[in-house]
């Protein structure tokens, strides 16, 4: 049976489509509309094709520090560059009683996280003003090994500053670093075009670079040299270190070069940051860098005792030929 069309569409579409018992016919129009129709196709797919080469996606992590006296609410605050918008996929944090050493312990904080979104709304809940209505740690943070997860990413614009209040429930001055990690989303060509060809092959490879004996709050820094045959795609981080506060540090990740990319704002806490192969730190989006690159590691032991310590930092992804 004929699909009628209703005749203010059938005039404006050049194709019908009639059902038969054999199979579908599409019955086509005259020349010209032949020709329209090819325009129209040739049109969006070009469009199609400049809206994927103008967005380009880079993985980040925005962090800020902090400390608060038992009991007491202190608040910080994360600026998002202007260049970029930025869409949270996980959040985490690190907390250390300064007094006994533990790390982040289930319930020593709670918060509320105010954020402009990206189309001008806010996160702020002016109708829960106390303390009270904070939310506790476990409903809103998790670590580096279980990072809490947004089911839908958290958007917010460029230039937008994200505010976290938070109360110490700890009976000591605890310190604290809070963190988002996501993507920035630039309107803008990618500047990281490969040296590899598609169709791309891939292999399983790691990078790792290591501090020994390394003092306490001595600030470091050590290359990671990646091969001159393939370009590298980082898919997740791990780290190997004493498991007590006394393996404690905060490392940033970074390209060198005249215009260096770090891969966070701020150096980031182990225990926010930099998972176990158990538990690895996944990135929310994979992150390409170009072969022959150097990448640098910058490291300070914050080790709870002030001992000297080793520790291994690895990139796990794929060589990209």
């Amino acid at each position: 049976m004929p699909i009628f069309v209703p005749q203010a569409r059938r005039a404006d579409s050049p194709v019908e489509l009639i059902r038969q018992q054999m199979g579908d016919v599409l019955r086509l129009g005259d020349a010209q509309a032949l020709d329209d129709l090819a325009q129209e196709v040739a049109v969006r797919a070009r469009t199609a094709q400049e809206e994927r080469r103008l967005w380009w996606r880079e993985p980040f992590w925005y962090a800020a520090n902090t400390a608060a006296l038992a009991g007491a609410t202190n608040t910080t605050r994360i600026r998002l560059e202007s260049a970029s918008t930025f869409e949270a996929e996980y959040a985490a944090r690190y907390t250390r009683n300064e007094t006994t050493g533990a790390i982040n312990n289930p319930r020593s904080c709670r918060t509320r996280v105010f954020y402009p979104g990206l189309y001008g709304k806010t996160g702020k809940d002016t109708s829960a003003p106390t303390v009270q209505d904070q939310f506790r740690n476990q409903n809103v943070w998790g670590d580096a090994g279980r990072p809490a997860r947004y089911v839908w990413p958290r958007q917010t614009g460029a230039s937008g500053v994200v505010e976290i209040e938070y109360l110490n429930d700890e009976a000591n001055t605890v310190t604290a670093q809070f963190a988002f990690l996501g993507t920035k989303v630039y309107a803008a060509q990618s500047p990281r075009a490969l040296a590899a060809k598609k169709p791309y092959r891939r292999e399983p490879f790691s990078y790792a670079v290591s501090f020994t004996n390394a003092p306490v709050n001595i600030n470091q820094t050590a290359p990671i040299q990646l091969l001159e045959h393939a370009d590298f795609e980082l898919l997740y981080i791990t780290q190997d270190s004493i498991e007590s506060s006394n393996g404690d540090f905060e490392a940033l990740l970074k390209e060198s070069g005249d215009r260096p990319r770090s891969l966070s704002n701020i150096p980031m806490r182990r225990n926010l940051a930099y998972g176990t192969v158990g538990r690895p730190t996944i990135m929310a989006w994979p992150r390409y860098f170009l072969r022959g690159s150097r990448l640098l590691a910058e490291y300070t032991n914050r080790a709870f005792n002030n001992s000297g310590q080793s520790v291994q930092i690895a990139l796990h992804g794929n060589l990209v030929f």
